[in-house]
């Protein structure tokens, strides 16, 4: 499932990042790793998806729709 699929308010966590390289570091950069614990934030239908990393619900990330 993607992170644009995912329930809202829910952890989850990344097995896999379906993207080029550019896209993975970029990531890596914002500290969004495979096997992080995320929860979705957002739930509206248009725009960037949020996202909070599971142990830090202060620090978060927007990701656009066509990379989430």
């Amino acid at each position: 499932m993607s992170l644009s699929e995912a329930p809202i308010d829910q952890v989850l966590k990344v097995v896999f990042i379906d993207s080029g390289e550019e896209t993975k570091r970029k990531l890596q950069a914002m500290g969004l790793f495979v096997d992080n614990a995320v929860i979705r934030v957002s739930s509206n239908r248009w725009g960037p998806i949020l996202i909070c990393d599971a142990n830090n619900t202060a620090a978060k990330m927007a990701i656009g729709r066509n990379i989430a």
